[in-house]
């Protein structure tokens, strides 16, 4: 009877320890599923912030790059400031008696050409300086937190304008725009990817050289291909692109961050990256984005190189 009773005993202590054993993992699990969760939270705080601290960075290389470009037409519009002021004295002096004889005439008729030639060149500098700011604007706009209407090609168009610096006199850019619809997106997340990669299309080419745009629209998603007849990538080196910290760039020029962000910002939309290229025959990114905004990021793909 004793043992019996001692057995009782010792099988009902066990229990106990199984439940308060049981109970413990429970609350460790769920101690463990809110740390779990906080360091979630933490990472994507991050991300965010590099998304925000890569596009600064972006907007600084802009900067420079427009700051060079309205250089010149401000030096044009400086240079014709002290040319119409030569034109002014001496259309005065000719007018001085206020009376214009038929032999001064043709003098100021010279003049009055002179002023026309020196507003139009004003003109088309001006024209010139307010689009350069107007398309930095556009590419520099702020978060928002709804999806709104995007136009891709435009964009396009937009970020070869930032980039005349990189562009003029050495690489053609070769368009095959298709009939697209707008998409549903946060347009300066997207402007900061395309102008990544095409940025990335200019710095691989050493000389002279071309770039292809194409942008087509099938079954609800838009593709837009940005290729370069640069140097290649050597396939050892094409599945680390996308890694944080890994650059195929020379020192000092890239962080290797872009392209991994961009991957993170087109994922985020729904969307996917990717890209082929060949050593010597260039490199091909391609950004497919849904027409219609998720909001829910695609998951991620073991690579992303065809």
């Amino acid at each position: 009877m004793l043992f019996h009773t001692g057995l009782l005993i010792v099988l009902a202590a066990v229990l106990v320890a199984l439940a308060c054993m049981t109970l413990w993992y429970a609350l460790a699990c769920r101690r463990g599923r809110a740390e779990l969760e906080g360091v979630r939270e933490q990472v994507r705080g991050t991300k965010e912030e590099l998304i925000g601290a890569a596009r600064l960075a972006s907007l600084g290389t802009l900067v420079a790059g427009v700051t060079h470009e309205i250089s010149t037409p401000l030096g044009a519009i400086r240079s014709n400031r002290d040319m119409l002021r030569r034109v002014v004295e001496k259309l005065e002096a000719v007018l001085a008696d206020g009376r214009v004889t038929d032999d001064e005439i043709p003098q100021v008729a010279k003049l009055a050409g002179a002023i026309s030639s020196i507003v139009e060149v004003d003109e088309l500098a001006l024209e010139r300086i307010t689009g350069q700011v107007r398309t930095l604007r556009t590419f520099g706009c702020g978060e928002t937190e709804e999806p709104q209407s995007y136009d891709v090609n435009q964009a396009l168009e937009d970020g070869v304008t930032l980039l005349r610096h990189e562009i003029k006199h050495r690489i053609t850019i070769e368009r095959d725009l298709g009939d697209i619809p707008h998409i549903e997106c946060h347009p300066a997340q997207i402007n900061q990817v395309l102008l990544n990669i095409l940025l990335n299309a200019c710095q691989a080419i050493d000389g002279k050289g071309t770039i292809g745009l194409r942008s087509r629209e099938s079954d609800g998603e838009v593709s837009v291909e940005i290729a370069d007849s640069g140097a290649g990538i050597p396939e050892e080196r094409l599945e680390r692109i996308f890694k944080p910290g890994f650059t195929t760039k020379s020192e000092g020029v890239g962080m290797g961050l872009g392209l991994p962000i961009s991957l993170h910002i087109v994922q985020k939309h729904g969307g996917r990256i990717d890209v082929r290229s060949q050593p010597g025959e260039g490199t091909t990114f391609v950004v497919v984005l849904p027409v219609q905004y998720c909001g829910e990021p695609a998951p991620e793909p073991d690579s992303a190189i065809l």
